[in-house]
């Protein structure tokens, strides 16, 4: 398809348009990441499951299944959140229970009995801290509730300093091809008055 004059010349006046909205999308994505999204932390720590009996003595499959299904109706209960509320405050950490209960998950490893307790907040050394504070609270209520199976830490909590949070550069990215096509368009607006004068 061959440009009309007319239509090639506002082509050429207005280009510059695509790469200003380019460049407007492009900062509004990295301001948006960097000033208005909370970026998140995860920490971990490790809990075996063994038999209050025995430590080697075999837990069943069954077991396993039923019992990690309850800890983790157990994890967000009230009594092992408002437990840890009641430390976290000490520790000058201010959270109401229902805010920790969406902070916290309790993830089984396939085939072992393992399980790891993870929490995210919105630094790194408050994630562990939280952690550390329900890991508590949970494996005391665990244990004193279980008539055959106990819960015990294995590793000490550990934290990730690398934010779980949507990639700055993926966010800018995005913004920049948002604002290059809106750009595109409205230049392509302003030229088809004239390719239907021309037309």
């Amino acid at each position: 398809m061959k440009i009309q004059p007319k239509a090639s010349k506002t082509l050429k006046h207005w280009w510059w348009l695509s790469v200003v909205f380019a460049l407007i999308g492009g900062l509004l994505g990295w301001g948006i990441v960097t000033y208005a999204v909370t970026p998140h932390y995860q920490a971990k720590s490790e809990l075996v499951i063994q038999s209050k009996k025995s430590v080697t003595e075999g837990i069943t499959g069954d077991q396993l299944n039923t019992a990690v299904a309850g800890y983790q109706d157990l994890v967000t209960s009230q009594a092992v959140l408002s437990r840890a509320q009641h430390h976290l405050k000490s520790d000058g950490i201010d959270v109401t229970t229902t805010q920790l209960g969406k902070q916290v998950q309790l993830q089984h490893q396939e085939d072992s009995n393992l399980i790891h307790l993870v929490t995210t907040a919105s630094s790194p050394q408050r994630a562990q801290t939280i952690n550390q504070e329900i890991s508590d609270a949970f494996t005391e209520e665990a244990n004193r509730l279980g008539d055959q199976l106990l819960v015990k830490p294995i590793t000490p909590t550990s934290y990730s300093d690398k934010s779980k949070t949507t990639s700055t550069s993926l966010v800018t990215m995005i913004g920049a091809v948002t604002g290059f096509v809106f750009g595109s368009l409205l230049v392509l607006g302003l030229m088809v008055p004239n390719l239907k004068k021309e037309g």
